[in-house]
């Protein structure tokens, strides 16, 4: 029980020092290809896994790099992509976005656009926010997945965002520090 508080008092008082999974959604409809597979009007959901702590910013644009990313196309499957990819967003323009690394690397699909996004530091849950969006220069360097390579046509859409933090930093630091103290009760009431 003593080595089990201490670990938890431990957790409590580094909590903030744990990495921050963050969970990216995208969601759309285009017309493309995925290896020899054509789609036409094809809803997809772009889901992307990454840790705030890789966050990267240049003036008023933020960028995640996402550790793994995952596209379902409606009726055609669900892929893993192979390639690098991001998620941004430009305060300045309210914009979100979905890309290519680096910071600077093409961007892929982007929107929607809405207010929330000029104040969004990618450090929070956001969303979900819909509005039109853009899919664009998918042709221009290869964008690699599980089922071959991912060709969008360039096109406008509606679009939606939504980002994840699980769990967030202060619910973990609230349940560490109550089991925390719960434990401390434990073990002074043990003593007596």
């Amino acid at each position: 029980m003593r080595v089990l508080c201490t670990l938890l008092i431990l957790a409590a008082s580094a909590t903030s020092a744990f990495a921050v999974p963050i969970t990216f959604i995208h969601t759309g409809t285009g017309s493309g290809s995925i290896g020899e597979v054509p789609f036409a009007n094809a809803a997809f959901t772009i889901t992307s896994i990454a840790d705030t702590d890789s966050r990267e910013s240049v003036d008023d644009v933020f960028s995640i790099q996402h550790s793994s990313s995952v596209i379902d196309i409606d009726g055609v499957g669900t892929f893993a992509v192979t390639s690098g990819t991001r998620t941004f967003v430009a305060q300045i323009n309210a914009l979100v976005g979905y890309s290519r690394p680096p910071i600077d690397g093409l961007d892929l699909y982007n929107g929607p656009n809405d207010a929330a996004f000029s104040s969004w530091d990618m450090l929070s849950s956001i969303g979900p926010i819909v509005s039109g969006a853009e899919l664009l220069q998918w042709g221009v360097e290869e964008v690699a997945t599980s089922g071959g390579i991912l060709d969008f046509q360039n096109s406008s859409t509606q679009g939606s965002f939504q980002a994840i933090v699980v769990p967030e930093p202060a619910s973990w630091a609230l349940a560490a520090i109550g089991l925390a103290a719960l434990c401390i009760g434990r073990l002074t009431g043990r003593r007596q």
